[in-house]
């Protein structure tokens, strides 16, 4: 995912367990990229979809048995100030 000022990044696959959280000093070129946070996953959830909101405050992702998870962001945009919130 990418956000709409092509300035952060974030990155997460089958072979991790946390979403990572990157800067780009040139907006879109992600040459510029710079890990700044992570947020750490359950080793059981495993890679799952995620989005993020429009205005970067939230962070929902699937689980398993078609669960997700809603984490909210205290500052928006950073995930590594995430905090889960509800399952439903």
């Amino acid at each position: 995912h990418i956000s709409e000022d092509g300035r952060s990044l974030y990155l997460s696959g089958p072979a991790t367990d946390q979403i990572r959280y990157y800067t780009l000093s040139t907006p879109y070129n992600i040459q510029s990229a710079v890990l700044q946070g992570s947020l750490e996953l359950s080793i059981q959830q495993g890679y799952r979809p995620f989005v993020l909101s429009s205005d970067g405050r939230y962070l929902i992702r699937q689980g398993y048995n078609q669960f997700f998870t809603r984490y909210r962001l205290a500052t928006p945009w950073d995930i590594s100030t995430a905090v889960e919130e509800e399952e439903s």
